[in-house]
């Protein structure tokens, strides 16, 4: 239901795949699913590479695509010192390696 709501943003009508037979209840669960499941992964594998930058003594630098997410990200790092991207579903943040001892 709150799927059909967001296929009606103004003039730019969400382009749903051409296989998708139409909208339903069904679809649209079929679709939160599997924003929630890529959010999931994504940061499965930010925790994983995290541990493996502390293994080898190296740390990382979060740098947001968007300048204006940094307030938001400053205040989930408030809320959560140990927060991974992505902080909220449908957010970009990526992160750079820093190894000790060298200038980037």
């Amino acid at each position: 239901m709150v799927l059909k709501v967001f296929t009606e943003l103004g003039d730019h009508p969400v382009r749903w795949p051409d296989h998708a037979p139409g909208i339903d209840e069904a679809i649209g669960d079929k679709w939160l699913y599997v924003i929630l499941m890529c959010s999931i992964d994504v940061r499965a594998k930010a925790m994983h590479d995290r541990q493996r930058k502390a293994d080898l003594g190296c740390g990382c630098k979060l740098m947001p695509v968007y300048p204006e997410d940094q307030k938001f990200i400053d205040l989930a790092l408030a809320k959560n010192p140990d927060a991974m991207p992505p902080f909220w579903p449908d957010e970009i943040t990526l992160t750079k390696i820093v190894i000790p001892g060298l200038k980037s």
